[in-house]
């Protein structure tokens, strides 16, 4: 596993450095790389990876695509982030835990998760952080169609909601996952048409 992690690191700094070298080709066969290599290292680990997980090899696959075609790599990243907001929203909806406002507090007293300050906190404001993160989830990707000021609402939000997820509990690798996805969402609102 350290080897595999090790590897992805290598491939993902030789492809930032072709990238910003403005070597479209090599950059986007390493940029391949990467988006590979997290494929075959999830399939390999044999149990389920969670949503970063997966948003981080899109955005590698995205980048791959870029050099080839800009637009449609932009377009994949945008796409499936917005996707992955709207779908996870609608999950929590239909989540009964989500709806009665106990799920986040429940998360923060897991052992994986769990933290004594989120604990507190969301003691007192699970209601309310379930229906905030049911509202951002479902109804914030369609900011994006709003145009440049609406997306750039929803990339501040989104922002704002991993960074805060990963002070509370720790889940820190949306915020990079999550985080490598938003400037393409913002490329995509500013590229729309507007009336």
């Amino acid at each position: 596993m350290v080897a595999f992690q090790c590897s992805r690191m290598c491939l993902a700094l030789a492809c930032t450095a072709l990238w910003f070298a403005n070597l479209n080709v090599p950059a986007s066969m390493c940029a391949a790389s990467v988006a590979m290599a997290q494929y075959l290292g999830s399939t390999r680990l044999g149990f389920g990876l969670d949503g970063a997980d997966q948003m981080q090899t899109v955005v590698w696959a995205g980048l791959a695509m870029a050099g080839v075609s800009p637009h449609a790599g932009l377009f994949l990243i945008s796409g499936q982030a917005l996707l992955a907001y709207w779908i996870s929203g609608l999950a929590k909806l239909a989540g009964s835990s989500w709806r009665a406002g106990v799920a986040p507090g429940k998360i923060a007293t897991t052992v994986a998760h769990g933290s004594a300050t989120a604990t507190m906190l969301l003691g007192r404001f699970s209601g309310i952080a379930a229906v905030a993160t049911i509202i951002f989830e479902v109804a914030g990707p369609f900011m994006v169609f709003t145009g440049f000021v609406g997306g750039l609402l929803f990339v501040t939000c989104a922002a704002a909601f991993h960074v805060t997820i990963a002070a509370s509990i720790g889940l820190n690798n949306f915020v990079w996952a999550f985080g490598g996805a938003l400037p393409a969402v913002l490329w995509l609102a500013s590229s729309l048409p507007t009336s």
